[in-house]
């Protein structure tokens, strides 16, 4: 601030904030709004770096985002929603994020985009990675790429906390962006 480097400033800003947010145990109950507004703050940090590039509008009514959830289920898949969706150059990504409820309690948040979409074969190997269940305790190989370690780190976290019929799937991934699905009770 004393140099007038607003941007590192905000950025600093907007890193602290994230980092209450993560590091705060005084939130009795870690609501799915507190979830999206974590990763409304990631979205400004990128936006940020590549000024408005990246959009999200969220479609939830008030009693979804005031269900409990594990933390920083939404973030990730933003997060790969950006790395691998963002098609460069002056074309923005736009993401939906919204939910339901299904089944009776169930509730179903999906992401959609509208990036660079995926080869089947890259879908293939997530698919096969996020079928690894937690029981199975797949453990990262020395050789193995990052992809998917998002991913796949929600799911585990959905299972041990809520039960394996709940997931984490690729729900589309062509030429007209992505969709990801989230299932939590």
């Amino acid at each position: 601030i004393i140099n007038d480097e607003d941007e590192i400033a905000d950025m600093i800003k907007i890193m602290a904030q994230m980092f209450r947010m993560a590091l705060s145990d005084t939130t009795p109950c870690y609501r799915i709004k507190n979830d999206i507004e974590y990763a409304e703050k990631f979205i400004a940090l990128q936006n940020i770096r590549l000024p408005d590039m990246f959009y999200m509008e969220v479609r939830l009514d008030d009693k979804i985002e005031e269900a409990s959830v594990i933390p920083l289920i939404i973030q990730p898949l933003v997060e790969n929603s950006i790395e691998h969706g963002y098609r460069g150059g002056n074309i923005p990504l736009h993401m939906i994020l919204s939910g339901k409820i299904v089944e009776g309690n169930d509730i179903s948040i999906t992401l959609q985009d509208d990036g660079k979409g995926m080869e089947m074969e890259q879908i293939a190997q997530i698919e096969s990675l996020l079928s690894a269940t937690v029981k199975a305790k797949l453990k990262l190989d020395q050789n193995e790429s990052g992809n998917s370690i998002g991913m796949r780190n929600i799911l585990e976290r959905i299972q041990l906390y809520y039960g394996e019929r709940y997931y984490v799937r690729i729900v589309r991934r062509d030429e007209t962006g992505a969709l990801v699905e989230v299932r939590i009770p």
